[in-house]
């Protein structure tokens, strides 16, 4: 006689199994779907080695320059095995690889627009041997070992690291590559195509590239208004052609220059046109610029930003009857609309700050909705040193004026590029002075400053900057 142990539960489960089948079916449903999450939390972990400092360190302190390393140099500490791969680099290991390659295949200076941690910037200086970098981000927030190779006395003559927006101007303007990584609005990603692909110039017979992350449609994941402006700049092949793509990683070759002023006037009119009522719209200005130059002053702009880099979230902006709304963009994107309240009183934003001597440039980029004239103005205690008030439907400048005796205008810009102005106001601050008040205000339609605010009408903000010039 066989002896069977029988397993009360299994007797138990048969049974249901038998007399209870839809029953069974949704708990066998739920059996999986509990056993498929607890699968995805495993392979989503990003559990580091409890000696990964000590590996990470002892790999970036070898001997040979690190122009020269491998990617199987890079790969085990930048990586993350894990269904998003991010740790250092926020990128499959299939579409750093992909980067990889268009730094081998290229030569001459290299653009990274979008750093944050750093991971990106690492395979390109370890790809690119002894060539140039140049990195853009308005607010990285490099890992410890993104430093400690940016430190590296063999890096750190060959790379520069600007902080600041890809809307504000960088010194060099010739590339054999560029890696964009950085505003994934539509606006964002054809301003920086406009901005940099004719900086791309053939370097000692190599043709250059430009590769695109979240710009190739995949099954895991991509960036909607990047992949489309990606298919816009490849629909006309006299222009580009796609080299390869890996996951969300697109590599495409530049053929030759494009029309920057049909790339700049590009907009997602769906997204704008959302916020559109019967008597207030968001417009497109009838002149694309207005300037006005009232002296000259020389310097190189410093890559500090006074302001900071978190715009509103910083603390240092104070709102006098507007109300922030967040906007259905990027989680990382700094774009707010500022939305008047229904209250009797000026409209105004304004934040208080020391000010050094010498020259300064003051600029933000806005987009108003149902706002014709907006003013800028400085002050010091009840001094109003600059004033500056600009019809943005035109695009005209409308007054100015200034007390020369502690600070001089020199300059007003507005300049209509991917959805919004860029105004800037540059001036001459006399002496330093502990306290300042810098104001954007707007007026209504009857040109008052106090009037009962309507909350259809307010302003698109993305970015403001205070630079010295030294």
């Amino acid at each position: 006689m066989i002896k069977t142990k029988i397993n009360f539960h299994n007797s138990i489960n048969f049974l249901h199994r038998l007399f209870f089948p839809e029953k069974n079916r949704l708990l066998l449903l739920q059996q999986r779907k509990i056993e498929e999450l607890s699968c995805k939390s495993i392979f989503n972990r990003v559990d580091v080695d409890l000696d990964w400092d000590e590996k990470v360190k002892k790999v970036i302190d070898e001997g040979k320059p690190f122009g020269e390393f491998d990617f199987a140099d890079l790969a085990p500490w930048i990586f993350a095995s894990s269904l998003s791969n991010h740790r250092v680099v926020h990128q499959r290991i299939d579409e750093g690889a992909a980067l990889w390659r268009a730094v081998k295949a290229t030569d001459g200076p290299i653009l990274e627009v979008g750093r944050a941690a750093g991971g990106s910037t690492l395979i390109l200086l370890a790809a690119s041997a002894n060539r140039k970098v140049v990195s853009i981000d308005r607010g990285p927030f490099h890992a410890w070992c993104s430093d400690l190779v940016f430190n590296r006395e063999d890096v750190v003559n060959r790379l520069r690291l600007y902080v600041q927006s890809s809307r504000e101007k960088i010194e060099e303007s010739e590339f054999g590559l560029i890696f964009i990584d950085a505003d994934h609005s539509y606006e964002g990603i054809c301003h920086d195509i406009a901005t940099f692909w004719n900086s791309l110039k053939t370097i000692n017979g190599v043709k250059p590239l430009m590769a695109f992350h979240d710009g190739a449609s995949n099954p895991i994941t991509f960036v909607e208004p990047v992949r489309q402006a990606c298919e816009e700049l490849l629909s006309d092949p006299s222009i580009a052609r796609k080299v390869e793509s890996w996951g969300s990683m697109l590599i495409v070759e530049k053929i030759a220059d494009l029309d920057q002023e049909e790339w700049y006037r590009k907009q997602h009119k769906e997204f704008w046109a959302q916020f559109n009522c019967d008597k207030f719209i968001v417009y497109d200005p009838k002149n694309l610029s207005a300037s006005l130059v009232l002296g000259k002053l020389k310097g190189v702009l410093s890559s500090e930003n006074v302001l900071g880099v978190n715009n509103f979230d910083s603390g240092k902006w104070s709102f006098i009857n507007f109300k922030q709304e967040k906007l259905p963009l990027n989680e990382d994107n700094p774009v707010r609309l500022l939305r008047e309240t229904s209250v009797i009183g000026e409209h105004k934003i304004h934040c208080e700050l020391p000010l050094q001597s010498g020259g300064v440039i003051f600029s933000f980029f806005v987009r108003p909705l149902g706002i014709d004239v907006i003013y800028i103005s400085m002050n010091q205690e009840d001094q109003t040193t600059f004033f500056v008030e600009l019809d943005l439907r035109s695009n005209l400048v409308l007054h100015h004026r200034d007390d020369k005796a502690a600070t001089h205008l020199l300059g007003i810009e507005s300049l209509f590029q991917s959805g919004y102005f860029r105004v800037s106001i540059t001036f001459s601050q006399n002496y330093p002075i502990d306290f300042v008040r810098l104001t954007v205000g707007v007026k209504n339609d009857l040109h008052e400053t106090s009037y009962l605010g309507d909350p259809r009408r307010g302003l698109f903000f993305n970015l403001a900057t205070l630079r010295y010039l030294k």
